[in-house]
């Protein structure tokens, strides 16, 4: 049986990395092919360091969360061993130095106290370019598109609804909050929902212990 033909959530394993896929839809929205989420958490890394020269205080301590000039996006569709190249003026390297000691905290989410949380290096400035992970065939057959990423409004902007969603080019990508179903206020700005979320227990994911190998505590 071909991928196009596979049911949703049908699992597919990549053979070189062993990572497990979930089918997530076909064609779904302006995508085209078959849309592949992984079965499992497969790298605890920063979304963005922070950026030490930038003038904007968030940025420059917290790092940019603006999705296409994200660390994560530049790594995640690349297959150079060395992969990083600044993506616009201010942007800094997600090295150790630039990330907040690697550390995530949960004790502010309901039902998490203060000791459930880990410390460890999400940095991955030393690390490949996550295509390199997989066989030639695999990234070739990877097909590249058009991303909707959310801009918020400048202050005094009005729009009539949500307003037009930024494009980035990318093979690989991290679902939206929308495309996993969690978030309706930005659904089309950031995508829409992907049928494999439908299935409530999908949203739930748990890490792979090659994913957290490099955490030096967790409790």
């Amino acid at each position: 049986m071909i991928l196009k033909e596979l049911p949703i959530g049908t699992k597919v394993k990549e053979l070189k990395s062993s990572v497990v896929f979930l089918v997530a839809d076909h064609t779904h929205t302006a995508y085209r092919g078959t849309a592949l989420v992984t079965d499992n958490a497969i790298k605890m890394a920063s979304f963005d360091a922070a950026e030490p020269n930038n003038p904007d205080k968030a940025i420059n301590e917290f790092g940019n969360n603006y999705y296409p000039l994200s660390n994560i996006h530049q790594w995640l569709n690349s297959d150079k061993t060395d992969w990083y190249k600044p993506a616009y003026e201010f942007d800094a390297p997600p090295i150790a130095e630039n990330i907040d000691s690697g550390r995530l905290d949960y004790y502010e989410v309901l039902f998490y106290s203060e000791d459930a949380k880990f410390t460890g290096d999400f940095s991955y400035r030393k690390d490949t370019g996550f295509l390199t992970w997989f066989a030639p065939d695999f990234v070739t057959s990877l097909i590249e598109v058009d991303v909707p990423c959310y801009i918020a409004p400048s202050q005094g902007e009005v729009h009539d609804g949500p307003p037009d969603p930024y494009y980035v080019k990318a093979r690989v990508f991290i679902p939206s909050t929308p495309e996993i179903g969690l978030e309706h206020s930005r659904a089309g700005t950031e995508g829409f929902r992907f049928p494999l979320f439908n299935d409530t227990r999908m949203k739930v994911v748990a890490p792979t212990s090659a994913a957290i190998n490099r955490l030096s505590d967790f409790i």
